[in-house]
């Protein structure tokens, strides 16, 4: 049922739907299984970047794993991918 306020109207979301506390239990342990894969490697000048890419690889799985978990996929990927596309958002992270 539409709701409007001035000019705008806003369609009221669906409630998600609740995903089981285990898949989120499932996913932080994954996140920190693969972050702590990465711990033998000894940061050096010369890795720095080539780790850091690691660092940011791993989060990126997971944050795939997240959006196609949420009811919200379709949305949460379009703003995902128009954030990767901006240069200067790229920058601003690197």
């Amino acid at each position: 049922m539409p709701v409007s306020f001035t000019s705008h109207t806003v369609h009221k979301q669906p409630k998600p739907e609740k995903k089981s506390r285990s898949h989120v239990i499932e996913l932080e342990i994954k996140l920190a299984e693969k972050l702590k894969s990465l711990e033998p490697v000894r940061l050096t000048e010369e890795n720095s970047e080539t780790l850091r890419a690691s660092y940011l690889k791993i989060y990126q799985q997971i944050f795939e794993e997240i959006i196609q978990a949420s009811p919200y996929a379709e949305l949460l990927t379009r703003i995902k991918e128009t954030y990767e596309k901006d240069p200067v958002t790229l920058n601003r992270v690197s």
